[in-house]
């Protein structure tokens, strides 16, 4: 279901009338595939999540709130299944908290829709990437059940739930 609608956002609603806007949200993901900062013979464990949990929600280095953004969802990508219910149904990680947040950004978070900054991005494609990797994120991270239990019922369900109907309306 999130994937589908993150999907949706992602790709239709925001490309639907500008296949520039498309190839550029692509010319993204590999940008910041390449531009990782955490390198791509380490491995992410769940040890880094706290680290990158508070890189998520920095609104001061946009391009490191991306990449944390990318590295949770490898976190959790298919070849991560097993870290899926540790990550939420255990409560050891607050990663749902960072998740909800980053879906609606601050209001001054976004500087610039025209400069660019060190990596070619404007700050709205910067935000638009990051808002990509939550949605895809956020769709991995409730597919166990016992995770789908914990993002509806429990620990903020309802700012979850909320976010998410603003971002797909939106």
């Amino acid at each position: 279901f999130l994937y589908r609608r993150s999907f949706l956002f992602s790709r239709s609603t925001t490309t639907r009338n500008d296949p520039e806007q498309a190839r550029t949200i692509d010319k993204i993901e590999k940008d910041v595939a390449s531009s990782s900062p955490i390198k791509k013979n380490k491995r992410l464990t769940l040890r880094d999540v706290p680290k990158l949990t508070k890189e998520l929600t920095q609104t001061e280095r946009p391009n490191d709130a991306l990449v944390a953004a990318q590295n949770l969802y490898e976190l959790c990508d298919v070849g991560h299944k097993h870290n899926r219910e540790p990550l939420v149904a255990s409560g050891k990680y607050d990663v749902l908290g960072p998740l909800t947040a980053c879906l609606i950004p601050p209001k001054n978070s976004i500087t610039s829709s025209t400069t660019k900054n060190a990596n070619g991005r404007t700050d709205i494609e910067t935000e638009e990437a990051k808002l990509h990797f939550v949605c895809l994120t956020l769709n991995n991270l409730s597919i166990p059940h016992d995770n789908k239990r914990v993002m509806v019922l429990e620990r903020g369900s309802r700012k979850l739930i909320g976010n998410l109907c603003k971002v797909v309306s939106g």
